[in-house]
């Protein structure tokens, strides 16, 4: 069993005893964390004088993948509250 195997295994032995609110809520927090993130990249990316341009488009890089991450956890989120909601299609 390789490394990433093993890590998997936790990682779905750990989100199956969760309900899917807590759950959602989780991925909520890491969306918010993501948002932090890409906003302190976003500021970096603008700081024109101190910062090079290598260092700027690392930096615009990163918040895109911030909110990037940020908006598939919110997806995520949503679509487990939609599928355990009492009124949900088969």
């Amino acid at each position: 069993m390789t490394a990433n195997e093993i890590v998997g295994a936790a990682n779905n032995k750990y989100f199956s005893d969760l309900d899917a609110e807590s759950l959602s809520h989780s991925y909520f927090l890491a969306a918010k964390w993501h948002d932090k993130q890409a906003g302190y990249c976003d500021d970096v990316a603008k700081d024109d004088p101190r910062v090079d341009a290598a260092v700027r488009e690392r930096a615009a890089m990163a918040a895109k993948h911030h909110r990037g991450s940020a908006a598939g956890l919110r997806l995520a989120a949503t679509d487990l509250l939609r599928a355990n909601r009492p009124t949900a299609a088969p």
